[in-house]
Order: structure tokens, then sequence, then C-alpha cells
């Protein structure tokens, strides 16, 4: 599979352009998205796993871990937990509640990303020819 990030048409809206093993388009959009992280953006990022993170299928810890890098912009550490943790308890409480989606998608090679969202959609576009954007075109 491939990534890349278009241009979203509403203004907290990421849209991500998906290729997969079948040559099938998809358009995965994250809808009024308030956080959004990534690194490693390539032309071609070749992904390895796209899932939607809560209680159900993945370790609290390590939910709790991601959100606080999310929110926070980097790894858990005691000093930093005063400051965060009354945050990421929060939003962690309005994932289990299906208030928002914590969305993750890791690459074998490219971009990892992680954005919050309120809602995700995933739109087939089937297999015609697509132009791809110029990586890195985005907007939230």
């Amino acid at each position: 599979m491939a990534v890349s990030i278009i241009k979203a048409t509403h203004e907290h809206d990421v849209s991500i352009l998906i290729l997969d093993h079948e040559q099938n388009y998809w358009v995965l959009t994250a809808h009024s998205v308030s956080e959004f992280s990534f690194t490693q953006l390539y032309l071609s990022n070749i992904i390895y796993e796209i899932c939607l993170l809560n209680e159900n299928n993945t370790n609290l810890e390590e939910l709790r871990n991601t959100l606080f890098f999310l929110l926070g912009g980097h790894e858990y550490a005691d000093e930093h937990k005063q400051f965060l943790w009354k945050p990421v308890e929060r939003v962690l409480q309005e994932i289990k509640n299906a208030e928002r989606v914590l969305l993750e998608i890791e690459p074998v090679a490219g971009a990892h990303i992680l954005l919050l969202a309120k809602a995700i959609s995933l739109e087939h576009k089937g297999k015609q020819t697509l132009t791809l954007p110029h990586a890195g075109m985005w907007q939230i």
C-alpha cells in the first residue's frame, strides 16, 4: 500500500490518498481533526497497517503514551506528566465514549501518521489512473 496526504475540502479535515495491493485507490478522510502528526513523508510512502486505536485493540498504557506523544510532541517522561496527564485522560475518555477516534498509519517506509478526529470516512475511488499530488500537500 502507498499513501499520500492530499488537500482536504473542509478547514479541519485531512484526506489521505491510499493505493492498495490490487491497484485500488481509496480516500481516507479524517473529519474535524484536532491533532495531527506525521514524520518522514516521502513521495512514495509504503503502509504496514492502518489502525483505529482504542482500548479494545491496544494496551491501555500504550494508548496513553501515544496520546501523550500526539498532544505533547514528545515521548512520555515522568517530568512531563503533571502538564499533560489531565488532557490525555480527557481525550482517552472521549475515545472510550466514541466522541473521537485515534488513527495511526504505521509505515514500512515513509510517513508515520497519528491523528485525532471526530470521525473517519473511507471512500473507494476505483482503479482509474489518478494523478498523485505532490507529497506533503495537506491542510488542516
